[in-house]
């Protein structure tokens, strides 16, 4: 796979893997290469445990946290633990907050369309785009594109 990512990396504005976690000696060559790496979590119990473990590891290999970009899904804050709470048990801050929408996601799931204008969620995901252009923009050199470009070709 890192001969693969080395072959596209130049071909491409950026190429994306989602990758259920770091469990093996290819999928973590994968993330050392890497020049951001996003970290989804929830704000539940279980899922943080996951996600601190997901940390350890990626520290243990050499992965410096500052890469690190925590994304925190189906945010609820009633029922899971509280922003500040998912700071401390990560020791890492949130990049992008996603609120529960679920009746929003759920309709365009059903009806095959993007998520409307204006829900929570939409406005969430609209932020995220920002931060990770934001990022991409402010690294050294040249700009390459856009982040959400991410399947288009360089000319």
């Amino acid at each position: 796979m890192p001969d693969l990512l080395r072959f596209l990396k130049p071909r491409y504005d950026a190429v994306i893997l989602d990758l259920p976690g770091a469990a093996d000696a290819l999928e973590t060559a994968c993330l050392l290469t890497a020049q951001h790496l996003l970290l989804v979590t929830t704000n539940e119990l279980a899922a943080l445990y996951a996600a601190r473990r997901s940390v350890e590891f990626l520290e243990r290999s050499g992965v410096a946290k500052s890469r690190l970009r925590l994304i925190v899904n189906r945010y609820t804050p009633r029922t899971g633990l509280k922003r500040e709470d998912v700071r401390t048990a990560l020791d890492l801050e949130a990049f992008v907050v996603l609120g529960n929408d679920y009746d929003a996601v759920q309709n365009a799931i059903l009806e095959g369309k993007p998520v409307a204008k204006g829900t929570p969620f939409s406005r969430a995901a609209s932020s995220l785009a920002s931060a990770l252009c934001g990022e991409a923009s402010a690294g050294p050199g040249p700009r390459r594109g856009a982040w959400l470009s991410l399947l288009g070709r360089k000319k």
